[in-house]
């Protein structure tokens, strides 16, 4: 069915189907305006999370403590258990 719209009798005369013309300032219009909408959501959402990383570590500077400290306190841990369960074993 797609390509029968293109065949120019059956456009024009049967699907009555014709070129866009001023409607393509609609569309460019409405991608610039989504564009933007886009980009303000994106704006917004950054500033509210770093707003809400920094009330939430306070003066924490240290990136990688920040984002991977959590793991570095897990991963203690269990070694801890794994060389004591090594200890009982022996």
């Amino acid at each position: 069915m797609f390509p029968l719209i293109y065949v120019p009798t059956l456009n024009t005369v049967v699907f009555k189907h014709a070129p866009i013309s001023w409607e393509w300032g609609i569309v460019f219009v409405e991608a610039v305006i989504f564009f933007l909408g886009i980009e303000t959501w994106k704006l917004m959402k950054r500033f509210y999370f770093r707003r809400k990383a920094r009330k939430a570590t306070g003066s924490v500077i240290d990136l990688e403590t920040r984002v991977f400290g959590h793991y570095y306190e897990m991963s203690s841990g269990s070694q801890d258990e794994e060389v004591g369960q090594e200890k009982r074993a022996s």
